[in-house]
């Protein structure tokens, strides 16, 4: 009941995100018309490395979630709702939470920092992803 819970919670946030009409999609083409603007402009090389590492892993996730789907039609009955999937809403979530921080109007080095903190507890290990626990869901403002 618990785990039941916890997707539907899961299920709510990636529906809200995708909803969101301002919220980039998962191939994002770089940063939007208006610029950014860095509490310290110093950080604008730190933003660019980030979006660069971010896109790496959306390419990755991408890549993964394509050949993970052709297996699975080959090789087994895939259901919709099967257990498997949600272990892909939490990188997917959070790499769209991610470009909504990058996209804000003003952006502190606290919450750069949070972008990469973020980004690299997720990573990619032998064909599987792999997610380090994170405390802070949401960045500090």
């Amino acid at each position: 009941m618990l785990v039941d819970t916890l997707e539907e919670s899961i299920r709510m946030i990636c529906r809200f995100i995708r909803a969101d009409k301002d919220a980039s999609s998962l191939i994002h083409k770089g940063p939007r018309e208006t610029q950014v603007k860095l509490q310290d402009p110093a950080d604008s090389e730190f933003l660019m490395e980030i979006q660069a590492e971010l896109r790496k892993k959306e390419k990755r996730l991408n890549e993964f979630l394509k050949s993970r789907s052709s297996i699975l039609k080959k090789f087994q009955k895939h259901e919709e709702g099967g257990r498997d999937h949600f272990l892909y809403l939490f990188p997917r979530g959070d790499m769209k939470l991610i470009w909504r921080v990058l996209n804000m109007s003003k952006i502190t080095r606290d919450q750069l920092a949070w972008c990469r903190n973020k980004l690299n507890n997720i990573n990619f290990v032998n064909r599987r992803i792999h997610i380090e626990p994170s405390f802070l869901l949401f960045p500090c403002q």
